[in-house]
């Protein structure tokens, strides 16, 4: 941390340091229009975070679709929190491999697939909060 000239105490880095969230608080809510074939999604105070309306009349598919983006756009707040949970809960050692099954078929396999989803999480993370 860098020396800001203060009285000299230091107690470790400060919250806004620490904290690499830069985005509206959730909860996102989606609001489907009626009138036409767009969605927005709110967050924060009303704010209006994402808009999606197309210049034509979407197929019932590409309105489901479109939707199920919104929704997708409306779960990233929880979604970080989840994987911030779980990625410090693997950085405390609080998840661990269960070495007694090491012996059995596929046991290593698998593991490898949850050091994947790890990875895959940490990275997603990484992306969020990119400026």
């Amino acid at each position: 941390m860098a020396n800001d000239g203060g009285a000299g105490n230091d107690d470790g880095p400060q919250q806004e340091e620490m904290t690499t969230e830069k985005f509206t608080p959730g909860p996102w809510t989606v609001s489907e229009y009626t009138n036409y074939a767009g969605w927005s999604v709110f967050g924060g105070k009303l704010e209006c975070l994402a808009e999606r309306w197309p210049g034509y009349t979407p197929s019932d598919q590409e309105r489901a679709e479109a939707h199920a983006n919104a929704r997708l756009i409306a779960a990233a707040p929880d979604m970080y929190a989840a994987l911030t949970a779980l990625i410090g809960l693997i950085e405390e050692n609080k998840l661990v491999r269960d070495i007694s099954r090491d012996s059995e078929p596929g046991w290593a396999l698998e593991c490898l697939a949850i050091v994947r989803g790890v990875r895959m999480a940490t990275d997603a993370l990484a992306k969020a909060v990119q400026p």
